[in-house]
């Protein structure tokens, strides 16, 4: 699986240091050109005989960040990262530089980052060149790949915002790294840049079922309420056993527990809330699984097709489950990663600032795309469309649910991207 991208921003437009620089570190890289531009540079360093290549492609497109899109794409960012909690001073640095931006450079890893990689020193000594920043999903990390600011509004102290636009005299001497230095002086660089390790195909499983048994718990307190017999009452206990039967117990988190085991009626009425949405999260894994066609992103799941998929209260039905469920390709899952990503920051964006965009065109430029946008269905505006109306004019209630959706779907394929152990921790930043 790819590691997760790193883009390198910077307020000084200059591609041609950049070249420079590489093809001094590694001097047989390949150059792809147009006339007197470059458009990537691709890197190969071999390990060995029997370890693959790491490979590192850099890539340069001039029509983004100087095309009439480039101030959409940084009022985006600043909108990402407004959500992330900072004090006034930090958030000021931080939209501040943001704002500087000029120039932009993707990246391409095919391969996990390793110890003392050498794809990060080629990145460290091009940030140093730009003054630059380096943007991954949830960090934004100084020219030495120490943390300007993360999602949990995290930072090191020592980090260095770059200088902005007459700032450049305070700029220290550039010291261009030594690809074949051990100097182990820079081994916390980077150090979050390493890929996620997704669950197991077992881990899947397992996860899958337990959201069975909470979304399901989530569906008896809402029947309870046209319930006045209780009769659905009986059924609660049954969640807990199911999940202990299939050796379970130890997959469902403290919360998800506690509310398998309240009796009906007696749940705190969010936390009922909180394991119905956890349908659409099971609606994700069953596809993953290839038990379940997921429906398009603003349609819910069926739970009287979905239920029956994973095998709900069906402990042999769950055995096996267990036994024969396959994965999907990473490829596929990461394609939907990125389908769930753009869907939910659109959402989010929106909650922000209730302005219609070029979303389709937006997909085409994003800082974390490109994104392929066949998965939505657009208005005239090229905006996205929600349960028939475009998100300018969908209903309050089209645009709750469909956030709510996008959250809990974006969580699960995260989860199975390897973002988080804990179900309940992965990160949803967009």
């Amino acid at each position: 699986m790819a590691s997760e991208p790193i883009t390198i921003f910077s307020h000084r437009v200059d591609p041609a240091a950049v070249l420079a620089v590489v093809l001094q570190l590694v001097p047989d890289a390949t150059v792809t050109r147009d006339g007197d531009d470059w458009l990537s540079i691709d890197l190969r360093f071999k390990r060995g005989l029997l370890r693959s290549s790491l490979d590192l492609q850099l890539n340069h497109d001039r029509d983004y960040y100087a095309g009439d899109g480039w101030g959409e794409q940084i009022a985006g960012m600043q909108g990402y990262f407004s959500r992330f909690p900072m004090d006034e001073q930090r958030e000021a640095e931080v939209m501040a530089t943001i704002r500087s931006f000029r120039f932009s450079l993707g990246t391409i890893m095919e391969a996990d980052l390793v110890e003392d990689d050498p794809r990060v020193n080629v990145i460290e000594v091009i940030l140093q060149v730009l003054d630059g920043c380096a943007f991954s999903p949830g960090y934004l990390r100084d020219s030495g790949g120490m943390t300007l600011i993360s999602a949990e509004g995290e930072y090191d102290a020592d980090a260095v915002f770059p200088a902005r636009p007459g700032q450049e005299a305070l700029l220290p001497p550039l010291v261009v790294l030594d690809p074949d230095d051990d100097d182990d002086d820079d081994e916390d660089d980077f150090d979050d840049y390493e890929d996620p390790e997704p669950p197991s195909r077992e881990r899947v499983i397992s996860r899958l079922l337990v959201l069975a048994a909470v979304a399901g718990r989530g569906v008896l307190e809402m029947q309870a309420e046209g319930d006045p017999e209780h009769e659905v009452a009986g059924m609660q206990p049954r969640l807990a056993e199911w999940l202990e039967a299939l050796g379970l117990r130890d997959e469902a988190e403290e919360t998800e527990w506690r509310c398998l085991t309240t009796p009906v009626g007696e749940i705190d009425q969010q936390d009922a809330i909180n394991c119905l949405w956890r349908l659409e999260g099971l609606g994700v894994l069953a596809w993953a699984l290839e038990l379940y066609e997921l429906p398009r992103y603003d349609t819910l799941v069926d739970l009287n097709e979905l239920f029956p998929s994973v095998a709900f209260l069906d402990e042999e039905g769950a055995q096996e489950l267990q036994a024969n469920a396959q994965l999907r390709a990473p490829a596929e899952l990461q394609h939907f990663g990125e389908q769930m990503l753009a869907y939910h920051w659109r959402l989010r964006d929106f909650s922000i600032r209730a302005e219609a965009m070029d979303f389709r065109g937006f997909g085409e430029t994003c800082w974390f795309g490109p994104i392929a946008m066949d998965w939505a269905e657009f208005g005239d505006d090229n905006d996205l469309v929600l349960d028939g109306h475009t998100i300018c004019t969908a209903p309050p209630d089209v645009i709750g649910r469909s956030s709510s959706t996008a959250m809990e779907r974006h969580l699960a394929i995260n989860w199975l991207r390897g973002y988080a152990g804990l179900y309940s921790d992965t990160d949803t930043s967009t």
